[in-house]
């Protein structure tokens, strides 16, 4: 049977013998017996109810609950035998096990006031509402992998203010691991770090907190410099064009032309391309219009959140001219795999042309070398941002490196917009430079996949 006021009397008047012994209602096997409940009494016969308990944590998505540490358990007092009754130590126990269940630790808390790591992100929503925000799928997976797989794992049982300095050095430490993973433990200490800054500014911890991740010292990374010989670029865009897939080689030839982010090319719609714009302008002392078509990439989908009104040049006009338009899609690179972001309110392509894009790379064999901190020489592959780079070293030939931050949209500070025709100027003329250059390169820029099906 389980404990009964009897069996508790008899336990507390036996006494310890002068050891540290613990009594637990489940060696007393009965209904209603619960596991972990005990009955702890100490070398000098001071007796308390205990429950011994190993942290849960429920999945946000499935609900199903499991222990986040499955080997570690953890004990918490619920008070002492003079103070508090067997039917009320059980009751509390039970609810204790019911907070647990939720992903609650007792021991990091010490009222219900105070909110775990693990309801700031899922349960209350509040930090799930700020990262829905971003518009780009392929950043909102990797910052969902990184919370799910490391973060809450590690610390989402905690109260936000009971998480030290110390448990995330051991969570940056742990990160790390055999395979050396110093990259991603930097991209988890940034994103914990984001998750205890909203949770200042707009959630529950005061003004005044201190993040603990302030002092926790981040691993040196190297930046990457590689960009594409004038041979490698002819050879590469030459296999683009062997591959047959007319939406591929136009995404590339894109991205070569005006420098677009990754991500900012594949979610492109037709609304931010105007192909008709015109620009006023005055020579010979007459004002007149001339063509200045234009990609617009909005604050709100730039990487940087400064939004890009990017010139085309007169190769750029051509590659999306020659775009073909799918019905029913108003993505300039549609795909059959679309995904809906959180508010359900846009679909973005799914897919940013990495089998093709794999094939190319191999094929061609593009790759360079690169040594880490104690020497050790890593091979890697071409990247789809180094195209993006490459347009960058082309129009340093000719271009000032402010206005090829300007391009690339890699300027800190927002721009006014009383100097937006400067800028579009020297933009245009950046490109349209770049243009010529690459024209040199490759002959006159069309899309051959266009041609074919002509």
């Amino acid at each position: 049977m389980a404990f009964t006021k009897t069996i508790i009397k008899s336990l507390a008047n036996k006494g310890s013998g002068g050891k540290r012994v613990t009594h637990w209602e489940s060696d007393y096997p009965s209904g209603g017996v619960i596991n972990g409940f005990g009955f702890r009494i100490t070398q000098i016969n001071q007796c308390s109810w205990i429950l011994n308990y190993r942290v849960h944590s429920a999945d946000p998505e499935t609900g199903v609950v499991v222990p986040v540490r499955p080997y570690q358990w953890r004990q918490f007092k619920l008070g002492d035998f003079s103070a508090i009754s067997l039917a009320d130590a059980r009751n509390k126990a039970q609810v204790i096990l019911g907070k647990i269940a939720k992903g609650v630790d007792p021991l990091e808390r010490t009222d219900d006031d105070r909110m775990t790591l693990s309801e700031w992100i899922h349960g209350k929503g509040q930090y799930a509402g700020y990262y829905s925000l971003k518009q780009d799928a392929r950043s909102f997976k990797e910052m969902e992998r990184r919370i799910k797989k490391h973060i809450i794992p590690a610390l989402g049982h905690k109260a936000l203010e009971a998480i030290t300095q110390k448990d995330v050095l051991k969570l940056r430490n742990k990160v790390v691991g055999k395979n050396d993973a110093r990259v991603e433990a930097n991209r988890v200490l940034a994103r914990l770090s984001d998750i205890f800054t909203q949770a200042r500014k707009e959630g529950p911890l005061k003004k005044d907190f201190v993040s603990p991740t302030l002092d926790v010292t981040r691993y040196p990374e190297k930046s990457r410099e590689r960009v594409l010989t004038d041979e490698e670029a002819k050879g590469f865009m030459d296999a683009v064009a062997e591959e047959g897939d007319h939406y591929f080689e136009a995404f590339i030839w894109v991205m070569r032309l005006t420098g677009l982010r990754v991500d900012e090319a594949r979610t492109l719609t037709w609304k931010q391309v105007d192909l008709d714009a015109t620009q006023k302008t005055i020579i010979d002392d007459q004002i007149i219009e001339i063509p200045s078509p234009t990609v617009t990439i909005t604050r709100m989908e730039a990487k940087n959140k400064t939004t890009l009104v990017l010139p085309l040049s007169p190769e750029a006009l051509t590659v999306f001219q020659q775009i073909k338009k799918t019905a029913g899609s108003d993505h300039v690179f549609p795909s059959q795999n679309l995904r809906y972001d959180p508010d359900g309110k846009k679909s973005v392509p799914h897919q940013p042309f990495r089998i093709p894009w794999n094939r190319v790379r191999d094929k061609t064999g593009l790759r360079y070398d690169v040594y880490d901190e104690d020497g050790k020489l890593v091979s890697e592959k071409l990247w789809m941002h180094d195209i993006r780079r490459t347009l960058g070293t082309t129009m340093a030939v000719n271009s000032s490196i402010s206005t090829i931050g300007k391009v690339l949209n890699q300027k800190h500070a927002s721009a006014t917009e009383i100097y937006v025709r400067v800028q579009q100027g020297e933009m245009r003329d950046a490109v349209s430079k770049a243009g010529r250059l690459i024209t040199n390169l490759h002959g006159e820029v069309s899309l051959k996949t266009a041609e074919k099906e002509e």
